[in-house]
């Protein structure tokens, strides 16, 4: 479900328990407004939708209200709307905010990994006993290089952060596709689920440091990490073509435990399954 238009919005309220969403107004005057004021990441459109914390109280009505014997009697409405020309004005991050939160291309110098860091650190223990000077040309080297690790780290961290905020521009393979947010920001992930078998056959899931892993019937068949150039740049477009390609993978219907997941050529069963139909 596509949540809050503005950008950084959900991640700034994710501890909030609920918030108000609304559509875009039918009428073309009003639509036009509320794209003219929200910030332009992207294209604002019809399926869009923006939170409470953008809309001034008065312009959001809670309530019924009912006249009776000349008394006001309020009920709460199980679904609060906008007033007609209510517009989005509050809460907006600058274009400024916007800028520094897009991911950076890393240098080529630059590491791939935590567990890079706790290797040199290891490294810089393994020299004490040298020359003094030796060993202080070489703590300036790796201070520089885990420095570098410690910016590679960051530049995941705001290009998943990105990658996030625009899951829903992922053109899912089919409907019977799905996605999947972490309440906690941690990690997203897209489900198929097999109509014929009556179960989510195939998951690809993706945590905070860009490790994409991909399970097919429970089985865990690839873990990489995501280039960090390539989600900087076109994340969504990369990850509509892998689960286009995943989409298309065949695999056995075989519920035998030892399956292999993958039917032998020329057949519809992986070898240990038809083992098991014909033993």
């Amino acid at each position: 479900m596509r949540n809050c238009f503005v950008p950084f919005c959900d991640m700034q309220c994710k501890d909030m328990e609920k918030r108000m969403m609304f559509l875009p107004p039918k009428d073309e005057e009003t639509f036009a407004k509320w794209k003219e004021n929200l910030p332009k990441k992207r294209p604002f459109k019809r399926n869009d939708r923006v939170c409470e914390r953008h809309f001034h109280p008065e312009d959001i009505v809670k309530t019924w209200e009912h006249v009776i014997n000349g008394q006001v009697f309020h009920l709460e409405r199980g679904k609060p709307r906008l007033k007609q020309f209510a517009v989005p004005t509050l809460n907006f991050p600058n274009d400024d905010e916007i800028r520094d939160r897009k991911p950076r291309k890393r240098s080529s110098n630059e590491g791939s990994s935590g567990r890079e860091v706790k290797k040199q650190r290891k490294q810089v223990v393994e020299i004490l006993e040298m020359s003094e000077k030796d060993i202080s040309l070489i703590k300036e080297e790796q201070e520089a290089e885990l420095a570098a690790i410690e910016n590679s780290n960051e530049e995941k961290k705001r290009a998943f952060e990105c990658l996030l905020e625009e899951i829903h521009d992922v053109i899912l393979p089919s409907m019977l596709w799905g996605i999947h947010r972490d309440p906690n920001q941690e990690y997203f992930a897209f489900t198929f689920f097999d109509e014929g078998r009556m179960a989510t056959t195939k998951i690809v899931h993706v945590d905070s440091n860009l490790i994409m892993s991909t399970h097919i019937k429970g089985v865990l068949v690839s873990s990489d990490e995501l280039n960090c150039d390539i989600v900087s740049g076109n994340g969504t477009e990369y990850l509509s073509a892998i689960l286009a390609e995943i989409d298309e993978q065949v695999i056995c219907p075989g519920l035998d435990e030892s399956c292999q997941i993958y039917p032998e050529t020329d057949s519809t069963e992986c070898s240990q399954c038809q083992k098991a139909r014909e033993a």
